[in-house]
């Protein structure tokens, strides 16, 4: 998206490159884990580094920075009181609480969840639906990606490195399952409220960055055990 942006394209196509980048990126993963049959953890870090030297070795290292208001207006605008921001990750949320709740991708997604075999004797098409919901990830991906790359007016390869961990740790905390079948967009949302504010106030009370990386990973492991109860 920046470089295409640096390429004089008009910001909402530079927007929608971004954007389908993650939904082509996201498709891969859902076809390694769908198709090639790759273990879901093996396939994502996998990508994840190979995407991540891509980015790399194109940008060759260095961050692309300066960009018009029509990109910046995502991380740093306002409509009213209220970031443009917020607006866009409650729209988001919203929209993807709908798809889990009331459509039949969001049924397929917790039945494959909750019990692989039993929805692929129930004639869930596994594959097709894993590539839809990971394409849905990268989606997500992209648009916290251009929020973020509008708040900072720079794109780096590094960007964003780490928060896998607070995304699985949101997630938990707000009632989802690391065993699958399980899912809460609404307390999603409360989880990753809940970790800005863990992060913030420990920054607020100056301590110091590795010791905030041993609190953010305590939460998840007692995250992680409290899922584990819950789920006997």
């Amino acid at each position: 998206m920046a470089m295409s942006i640096k390429a004089d394209l008009p910001a909402w196509l530079s927007i929608l490159i971004g954007l389908s980048s993650g939904v082509l990126m996201g498709a891969v993963n859902g076809f390694l884990i769908g198709v090639v049959k790759i273990t879901p953890l093996i396939a994502t870090l996998a990508t994840l580094s190979v995407l991540r030297a891509l980015a790399y070795i194109i940008t060759d290292a260095r961050p692309i920075y300066g960009f018009p208001m029509s990109i910046r207006i995502f991380g740093t605008g306002y409509l009213g009181p209220i970031p443009y921001a917020f607006i866009l990750a409650i729209v988001v949320a919203i929209l993807l609480h709908v798809v889990i709740k009331h459509t039949r991708i969001g049924r397929y997604t917790l039945a494959i969840g909750g019990n692989e075999e039993a929805a692929r004797l129930s004639g869930v098409n596994l594959w097709l639906t894993k590539i839809v919901i990971y394409a849905l990830a990268g989606l997500c991906a992209s648009v916290a990606a251009l929020i973020l790359t509008a708040r900072l007016n720079a794109a780096e390869a590094l960007a964003g490195s780490g928060l896998e961990m607070e995304a699985i740790a949101a997630a938990v905390i707000g009632g989802a399952s690391l065993a699958g079948g399980i899912a809460s967009i609404p307390g999603t949302i409360i989880g990753a409220i809940l970790m800005a504010t863990l992060k913030n106030g420990l920054t607020l009370l100056s301590v110091q960055p590795y010791f905030q990386q041993l609190t953010i990973g305590i939460v998840i492991v007692a995250a992680v055990f409290i899922d584990k109860i819950r789920k006997r």
